[in-house]
């Protein structure tokens, strides 16, 4: 039963590297890193201790004018479920018992 988790574990995960969202993702996520702009941004949101202070709000509304970040971020929400939902199923497969002889 592992061996045949494990085998589909690494076919899904080769089709994950290998989904366009996911290059898109990854991409976009490259493309952020490279901008100045918006990693000044992030650096001063991660400073903000109150994120329901003016200031933190003003910098996520910054964030999210930026076409390629909001992009970021939905694709990341997406993977996000995406994962949460191949956990509980990788838990349920886990959890049953097998007899073995």
């Amino acid at each position: 039963m592992i061996e045949k988790i494990e085998i589909k574990l690494n076919e899904l995960e080769e089709l994950i590297q290998n989904n366009p969202t996911f290059q898109e993702l990854k991409n976009l996520q490259e493309k952020l890193l490279k901008n100045p702009v918006v990693l000044r941004n992030l650096e001063k949101l991660k400073q903000e201790e109150n994120i329901y202070s003016k200031n933190y709000l003003e910098l996520k509304k910054k964030l999210y004018e930026h076409g390629d970040y909001k992009r970021y971020q939905e694709l990341e929400n997406s993977f996000y479920y995406l994962s949460l939902e191949i956990n509980q199923i990788l838990g349920e497969l886990t959890r049953k018992k097998e007899c073995r002889k």
